[in-house]
């Protein structure tokens, strides 16, 4: 810009006509004032703060783009939360881009890839259209009273079970362990905790074993061995946050109060820790107050 308003400036200057020396007294003023607002705005774009966030369109979805390098784990995990609620919401547009942003600043998360796969697997769900049959004239049609239970999002993982193992020639060296791998599928939920917190629950599905120590096997107290059932349950993901605890700690106590802050390892993201049984069991009695359903530790 200052390039052009000088040469253009210049050019009037050496023009030799009468007109040409009456107007160049103006000419200068705004050459000085040109060149005053370029300097002032390079001087602002100067003083613009970088950081790693800006907003996308449209303004009302109110979500931050990270910066790949800028990302830290905990711009990650407010991804994470937000592209679950979005799935539970069946917003898979926005879920979407959000775990696109998850796999942009983590390529190789988990949670990420998985949560891709989901919506891939949505979108490639035919939808057919439940045909329209007209009732007979005067006749009422009847509406069902419980509408159909939507089906829980998955998320992929590996099982691995010991296949064999292997002992050394002769019993030199260490014992080789095969492995068997295989992939496999889960259905999934989220609790909303408030404040951004999520509480991400497994399915786990019910079966039969067999508890106990075969004869000639084990202690005493292991037999008889003996075929015990296991309804199916909801799990915790993930070993509780400090930040899942600190929201459960403000709700209104059920028999005891909690620390609210308890861990000596401090982090929201990081396992809550020195907090004694009855503490857990208090935790849970809130969850199952507040959530309408029951919640106990893993025996």
């Amino acid at each position: 810009m200052q390039t052009v308003l000088e040469a253009f400036c210049r050019n009037v200057s050496k023009t030799g006509s009468a007109s040409g020396d009456a107007i160049r007294p103006e000419f200068g003023e705004d050459r000085e004032k040109g060149l005053e607002t370029v300097a002032w705005h390079r001087m602002q774009r100067k003083r613009v703060q970088r950081t790693p966030y800006g907003i996308i369109e449209p303004l009302t979805k109110y979500h931050l783009i990270l910066l790949p390098r800028k990302a830290n784990l905990s711009d990650i995990v407010t991804l994470k939360n937000d592209a679950l609620q979005a799935e539970v919401r069946q917003d898979f547009k926005l879920a979407k881009q959000l775990w696109l942003r998850v796999l942009a600043a983590s390529p190789a998360d988990s949670d990420g890839i998985a949560g891709i796969e989901r919506l891939a697997r949505v979108s490639a769900t035919p939808t057919v259209p439940a045909p329209e049959i007209e009732p007979p004239p005067g006749q009422r049609t009847a509406t069902p009273a419980t509408p159909a239970k939507p089906t829980a999002p998955t998320f992929g993982f590996e099982v691995v079970t010991i296949a064999a193992i292997e002992k050394s020639l002769l019993g030199l060296g260490k014992p080789q362990v095969r492995l068997n791998r295989r992939p496999g599928r889960a259905e999934y939920r989220t609790e909303d905790l408030g404040q951004g917190v999520m509480l991400e629950l497994v399915s786990i599905p019910g079966g039969t074993f067999q508890m106990g120590s075969p004869d000639g096997e084990g202690v005493d107290d292991e037999r008889p061995q003996h075929a015990v059932t296991v309804k199916p349950f909801w799990m915790g993901k993930y070993a509780v946050t400090q930040a899942q605890w600190k929201i459960v700690a403000g709700w209104p106590k059920v028999k005891q109060d909690l620390n609210s802050d308890p861990s000596y390892f401090k982090g929201a993201n990081r396992p809550v820790e020195q907090v004694s049984w009855d503490d857990a069991v208090e935790f849970c009695a809130r969850l199952s107050q507040k959530m309408g359903h029951e919640y106990r530790l893993v025996m």
